[in-house]
């Protein structure tokens, strides 16, 4: 089996189109695959690459990497659409990566009172520092949170 590993996910390079109707998301297409790598399993990249507040613990690490950062920006993405701030931030750079290897994602606060257990559950999965400890792809898709939106969305 193939994959493909974008390497720099963040909003900038997801597309969402509504719909004409009711605001409805229609479809998404995610975008610049110009720092994407295919992969077989086992592949390990060691080239350092992405976004700095996006960029998985183990890129920086510099012991080689895998799939798995794919779903820490996708983690990090998903805690900025919640909270509206990055989860691992500084104005200095340096900060940031060391934030992003050593710190916790903050989910405490009156914004993360409302988010429910699952969907934190899940974030928290996502931003787990070792990488094969995070959850994958096949996981995620068989969280709570997709499943129960998955029913929601036949229903309608």
């Amino acid at each position: 089996m193939c994959g493909i590993v974008h390497r720099d996910l963040k909003p900038e390079n997801i597309l969402v189109q509504l719909n004409d109707t009711d605001n409805t998301v229609k479809k998404t297409k995610i975008t610049d695959f110009g720092l994407s790598k295919i992969i077989t399993p086992g592949d390990v990249m060691e080239e350092s690459c992405g976004t700095p507040a996006y960029v998985a613990p183990e890129v920086l690490i510099k012991n080689g990497y895998s799939d798995e950062v794919d779903i820490w920006s996708m983690g990090v993405i998903l805690y900025t659409m919640i909270s509206r701030a990055l989860p691992f931030h500084s104005s200095d750079r340096k900060q940031t990566f060391h934030l992003i290897k050593e710190a916790d994602p903050d989910i405490s606060g009156p914004i993360w009172d409302k988010i429910s257990k699952e969907c934190k559950d899940l974030l928290l999965r996502m931003l787990i520092k070792e990488p094969k400890n995070r959850i994958t792809v096949d996981e995620a898709i068989l969280h709570p949170v997709f499943l129960k939106h998955a029913i929601s969305a036949e229903s309608a």
